[in-house]
């Protein structure tokens, strides 16, 4: 700064300013706070001495400094004072200043803590040791009246005179000698009055002193207890003396004949007992009180006259957070509402409490005291230590500023030659003192670090490094100094915290006989990138998974990484200088390598996919990628391949391929292979003209086999059945599986279309041979459909939706069958599929009736049976049959719904012919195997109650494979059944796979013989033989039998002899509406 002396103008004011400030402060706020946290006015006068000169101290330290600040100013006018201290340098004075204040600080509290704890432990040992011995002293008090009391209630003579004057008439005795004693006794122990009182709690005897409630209450209650009772405080009227006494029990010869009361007034001995305060303890009191139920009250008067209501709230309040007496009572306030610190103890022989207090302001009084002249002597403390660092200080700054003037000095020397040498430079340029503090900089290091000139100048070149200890820099500069010259590298921090990376060259320098360092400082951030790059290539180079080889324009191997080694099993020895022929495979052609050039001589690059050879011979697939490295100029310098082995991906490729297009358990084309395969076979018959075949093929029966031997039998019996048809046609055909038991066949380019029959032929006859199913034996047979491309369709949809229709046609022919589309199958579809959508109609509309078919009872002639036969009124063809409708709906799905209403209609009928004919009287109705592997609906619709009623009335029909159908589903809904009483019959028994077993496991019924066996029986035929075994089989069983399709009074006869039980056929009645039914049965029993 310049020679003007009014710069120190403003350290003035600003001094004068503080003073002024801290001034006022202490005069109008110090005397307040003294009085305000001591209210003996004799110790604030004693400390405001203290206060005087602290002040005085304070205000004396400030006067220094500004005439220090002026005086310097005036002795040295052309120094510049302002020197650039560091910020550690600075602060410095202020922590230690800190670090002592809070040492005074904590220890000046580590004092009071210790005294204040000291004065509270004595203040509370008072408390108990006064009330202690307080209630001691009332509890002997009282034990010295009630004992004798008591023994007054035990003089025999005074009692039997009491007695006598009380039992035998109050006139004609003398009780000049009882009342004695009881004057006696007031006069010992200061009682107001002695009562006696009768078996009843009345009083007889006394000092004329009416009688209160609370007195007869306690005469009754010592009386019954045998055993003194405390009367508590009260009043014998509203306006009376507050009053207590004793009431003991009186006994002559053993026997209790009333009660004896002395009471007494707390006035005269107990409350003085009470008050009484040893000291000279202001606040220091003794109340007495009861603390009852959660409610405290006061039992003597206080010092003052004020209400105790709220003060009792209070107390109550602090009380109940107390467990159990005695206690301390320390955060409540008592009945004038000043915080107090009490204890409380029992009074023993009462009921009564003794809680002696003190406020807490005289019990803290000294504690305060002494936590003022700890604070003043700490303070006082620190206000020494702040003023000696300040001084300390002051006098440093002093020789900085000398230090300062000398170092301005030697830049002024240095500072025309640096500026002629640095200021143009490339490279910063730094100029520092022999300790490493900056003298100069050029105008290349302000533009790196943004620093100004005058920020660099001063600071320490290790303040210019991202993270450098003092050690280090002491370290480096040791070594400038004994090797005169030093070149490293480290890391610089520029001034907006970004750090970059220097080269120092740093030489020791003299002149005018003092030592600089100069320093030529060069940012390589851009060869560190380099570096970076260049290292972190040859990283990813060596580490990569992928082959790498670098080629000359020529094809000359010139460098590979160990990756490519790996894969094709050539070191670098081995392939280095080699041609790239080194590896070729000879899958590909020159056309492919013709190409390969051109891409990569035009675009620079090539991927794709080729075949190479590795060291060993073996061929792989492998993915290659080629990259040109330019030159400069645009032309090609190197050539860079990587290159991966694919083998395993197309293996995978391969495999997903196949499991998207093949049939996992057949290893036939799936229905997506099918489609194409379709579609291409459609396009080659349209390219050579000549027609194509198209079989679907259904495996009847197929169910049976895999419900009876399991899926795994099933599974084996598919794959069997696949190899069978691959080979029945061409190497050339394709045979796919759709799903399930349906397989299709493909004939292309037909030259003669008779050649399809042979091959359905064939096909039914393999089909039908025995199926070896590990020990088992399985048989099938195939329903197949043939439709003719471009004769019957020209698209795939229609040609599909034909074949599938002429299949249909060959099941419902009989099945093991094959059958060609044509229109009409085409129109009965078309059919279907209308009368399927007027079935649901039907449904809906109730069109549906049911016709009831006569069981009759073979040996008596009588109906006892009858079977439940669904038909449809169909608004356009008439009454139809469930031939015509019931496949249908099972395919369809409401063969359950169908089902479910049949079933309600013959719960009622049958419940309505029981209780007009025969109560014995039953319906059969067939059960659907879809009515059994519904999941979602029950076997037994309706509600309960009507279910419970009709289920002996009903027999349900099953077939036999359903009966083997081993879903624990259908097993449930069977037993289900059985159950509810219904009873179970085997339909059409003999035609399908039968198991004794079954017929046991769920207790069959019934077993009714199949018509075609009925129709077929002749004198010793096989058809007679096996309806004799059904029935005496089924006899054996317990099972009743019924024989279908009687319509013969021959056949009749004959399974009547063969002991049949039922018959059902038209020999009988046709089936019948309920009305006409009915009829028959009233005509049954009139005959």
């Amino acid at each position: 700064m310049s020679g003007n002396p009014y710069k120190a103008s403003g350290p003035a004011a600003r001094i004068s300013a503080i003073y002024i400030a801290f001034a006022a402060s202490w005069i109008f706020l110090s005397d307040d706070l003294l009085q305000w946290l001591i209210p003996d006015i004799a110790e604030v006068t004693q400390l405001q001495t203290y206060k005087g000169l602290v002040f005085v101290l304070i205000t004396g330290s400030l006067l220094y400094r500004l005439v220090y600040r002026l005086t310097s100013s005036r002795q040295h006018p052309n120094v510049d004072l302002q020197l650039p201290v560091p910020v550690a340098s600075r602060l410095f004075p202020l922590l230690l200043f800190v670090w002592l204040c809070l040492a005074i600080g904590l220890s000046g509290w580590s004092i009071f803590t210790a005294l204040r704890d000291s004065v509270m432990q004595d203040t509370q040992q008072s408390l108990v040791t006064h009330g202690t011995l307080k209630a001691r002293q009332i509890a002997s008090w009282l034990k010295e009246r009630q004992d004798d009391l008591i023994m007054h209630a035990a003089d025999d003579e005074s009692v039997r005179d009491l007695a006598a004057w009380m039992y035998q008439g109050h006139a004609g005795l003398d009780m000049s000698d009882v009342q004695a004693r009881f004057q006696a006794l007031k006069n010992i122990h200061g009682f107001t009055g002695i009562e006696v009182y009768d078996k009843l709690g009345r009083p007889e005897y006394g000092d004329n002193t009416p009688a209160v409630a609370t007195e007869g209450a306690a005469a009754r209650q010592a009386m019954a207890n045998n055993d003194l009772v405390l009367v508590d405080f009260h009043r014998d009227s509203a306006a009376g003396p507050i009053n207590f006494g004793f009431m003991v029990p009186l006994r002559a010869h053993g026997t209790v004949i009333g009660a004896l009361y002395a009471e007494l007034d707390p006035v005269p001995v107990l409350y003085p007992m009470i008050q009484d305060w040893p000291g000279n303890n202001r606040t220091g009191e003794a109340v007495l009180l009861r603390y009852k139920d959660g409610r405290a009250v006061y039992l003597s008067p206080p010092r003052t006259n004020k209400s105790l209501a709220e003060a009792a709230d209070e107390l109550s309040m602090a009380m109940a957070k107390v467990s159990n007496v005695p206690a301390f009572l320390n955060d409540f306030h008592d009945y004038r509402g000043h915080p107090v610190l009490g204890y409380i103890t029992p009074i023993a022989h009462s009921p009564w409490l003794l809680l002696v207090k003190e406020d807490q302001a005289e019990a803290y009084a000294s504690i305060n005291r002494i936590g003022i002249v700890a604070a003043l002597g700490s303070m006082a403390l620190m206000a020494i230590s702040g003023f000696s660092i300040w001084l300390w200080w002051l006098r440093r700054q002093e020789h900085l500023e000398h230090l300062h003037k000398q170092e301005k000095l030697e830049r002024e020397t240095l500072e025309a030659r640096y500026n002629t040498l640095s200021k143009f430079a490339n490279d910063i340029i730094i100029v520092a003192d022999s300790q490493g503090r900056i003298i100069q900089a050029n105008d290349r290091a302000q533009e790196v670090y943004g620093y100004d000139m005058d920020e660099l100048v001063g600071k320490h070149v290790c303040e210019l490094e991202e993270d450098a200890s003092h050690a280090a820099c002491e370290q480096k500069r040791e070594i400038l100094e004994r090797k005169e010259a030093s070149r490293f590298e480290t890391q610089h921090r520029r001034k907006d915290g970004s750090v970059f990376p220097v080269e120092i060259s740093a030489r020791m320098i003299t002149q005018h006989q003092q030592r600089f360092i100069h320093m030529v400082l060069r940012d390589i951030t851009e060869r560190r990138q380099i570096e970076e790059s260049q290292k972190l290539a040859s990283l990813v180079y060596e580490h990569s998974s992928d082959a790498m080889m670098v080629t000359d324009l020529n094809g000359i191997i010139m460098s590979i990484n160990p990756a490519f080694t790996a894969l094709t099993g050539y070191s670098a020895e081995e392939a280095i200088g080699q041609p790239t022929s080194l590896l070729k495979s000879g899958r590909q052609d020159a056309a492919f390598y013709r190409s390969f050039w051109h891409a990569i001589k035009t675009h620079g690059k090539w991927e794709g996919e080729i075949w190479n050879k590795r060291k060993n011979g073996e061929v792989f697939p492998e993915w290659l990628r080629i990259n040109a490295i330019r030159r400069a100029d645009g032309t090609t310098h190197r050539l860079v391949a990587l290159f991966s082995d694919i083998t395993q991906k197309k293996a995978s490729e391969a495999l997903i391929w196949q499991q998207a297009n093949f049939d996992l358990l057949t290893g036939l084309p799936n229905r997506r292979m099918f489609y194409d395969r379709l579609d291409q076979e459609m396009k080659k018959s349209k390219r050579s003209g000549l027609p194509m075949a198209l079989m679907f093929l259904d495996l009847d029966r197929f169910k049976e086999v895999n419900d009876t031997l399991g899926h795994d039998m099933g599974d084996l019996l598919l794959k069997e059945a696949a190899q069978r048809l691959r080979n029945c046609v061409r190497s050339s055909d394709t045979v796919a599986r759709l799903g399930g038991d349906e397989f299709t066949a493909i004939m292309g380019e037909l030259v003669d279309t008779s050649s399809v029959e042979r091959v359905a032929q064939n096909i039914l006859h393999r089909l039908t041979e025995p199926f070896q199913l590990g020990l088992e034996t399985g048989y099938v047979s195939a329903s197949i459909g043939i439709t003719l491309f471009p004769a019957d369709a020209e698209d795939v949809d229609t040609l599909i939706k034909n074949a599938d229709q002429a299949m249909y046609a060959a099941k419902h022919q009989g099945r093991n069958r094959f059958n060609y589309f044509t229109a009409a199958m085409q129109a009965t579809a078309q059919a279907r599929l209308q009368l399927a959508g007027e079935l649901r109609i039907a449904l809906a509309e109730g069109q549906f009736v049911v016709h009831y078919q006569p069981i009759v009872d073979l040996k008596t002639g009588e109906i006892r049976k009858a079977e439940a036969l669904v038909r449809w009124q169909h608004p356009v063809h008439g009454l139809l049959n469930p031939g015509e409708f019931l496949a249908l709906s099972e395919e369809t799905g409401l063969i359950v719904e169908i089902g479910d209403w049949v079933f309600h209609q013959a719960a009622r009928q049958a419940e309505l012919w029981r209780s007009r004919y025969r109560s014995d009287f039953q319906i059969g109705v067939n059960k659907s195997a879809a009515q059994f592997h519904d999941e979602k609906k029950k076997i037994q619709p309706g509600n309960s109650t009507q279910w419970e009623h009709a289920g002996a009335a009903l027999a349900v029909e099953i077939t036999e494979a359903l009966l083997l159908d081993s879903s624990p589903l259908v097993a449930e809904k069977i037993m289900e059944l059985r159950n509810a009483g219904v009873q179970i019959a085997i339909d059409d028994f003999g035609t399908g796979y039968s198991s004794l077993a079954y017929l046991r496991k769920f207790e069959i019924d019934y077993l009714k013989i199949h018509e075609s066996f009925i129709h077929q029986m002749a004198p010793h035929g096989n058809d007679m033989a096996l309806c004799e075994a059904i029935i005496v089989m089924a006899h054996k069983l317990g099972i009743k039998v019924v024989a279908e399709g009687v319509e013969t009074p021959i056949q009749r006869d004959w399974l009547v002899s063969a002991g049949c039980d039922y018959g059902q056929g038209y020999l009988f009645s046709h089936p019948l509406p309920a009305e006409e039914f009915e009829a028959l049965l009233n005509t049954r029993l009139r005959a």
